[in-house]
């Protein structure tokens, strides 16, 4: 059997769609991951989506110290979505608060079968001011 590439977990990234949500119709907000209720107000009237590529740091940090399977040093982000929703996650290249980063995925680790098991990072890109 040919290995193939899988999201690590459905509700958090889907190859195709990038990170993934819920729309909440009741209180129409938005939150990560994918859930059968809503965080805000409880309500089972949610419709899954695929959040924003793009998002703006809020907060970052490097990380020296972690557990051995890590390596360190990593960049930590804090992201703001347009949906409303803020995210936690690795990232890559040179980010600062207010900086734009898009969400990238990639192969993260793998399964007994040899399957890929895709994740996501943030990836600091340039913004262009004209």
């Amino acid at each position: 059997m040919t290995p193939v590439d899988m999201p690590l977990r459905e509700d958090v990234v889907n190859l195709a769609g990038g990170m993934q949500g819920i729309y909440c119709v009741a209180c129409q907000r938005h939150s990560f991951p994918q859930r059968p209720l809503c965080l805000h107000c409880g309500s089972d009237r949610v419709e899954n989506v695929s959040l924003p590529r793009q998002g703006r740091v809020c907060s970052w940090t490097v990380v020296r110290q972690a557990p051995s399977h890590l390596k360190t040093p990593y960049t930590l982000v804090t992201v703001d979505f347009e949906d409303g929703n803020r995210v936690l996650g690795a990232a890559e290249g040179n980010v600062e608060i207010g900086s734009v980063v898009t969400v990238e995925l990639y192969p993260k680790t793998t399964d007994e079968a040899g399957n890929s098991l895709w994740w996501y990072r943030f990836r600091g890109i340039e913004e262009t001011n004209e």
